[in-house]
């Protein structure tokens, strides 16, 4: 449901705004996230860190895109 809920979003951005680009990020563990983004023709960009706007929690990401 959510890639196709995605692959609506981008069709819509893509018909209506100059989009060239377009970028997610997700937690590592969150193996759900990467395969939308995956599904969603999206690649490996790089890993980083994520802390939480309130500092409780730092945790380990990876940062995903596409370019059209």
């Amino acid at each position: 449901m959510t890639t196709e809920a995605m692959k609506k979003i981008l069709e819509y951005a893509l018909s209506t705004r100059d989009v060239k680009v377009i970028a997610g990020t997700f937690a590592v563990e969150n193996f759900g996230s990467r395969r939308v983004m995956e599904k969603l023709g999206m690649t490996y960009l790089e890993d980083t860190e994520y802390t939480k706007f309130d500092d409780s929690e730092t945790f380990k990401v990876q940062t995903f895109f596409r370019k059209f």
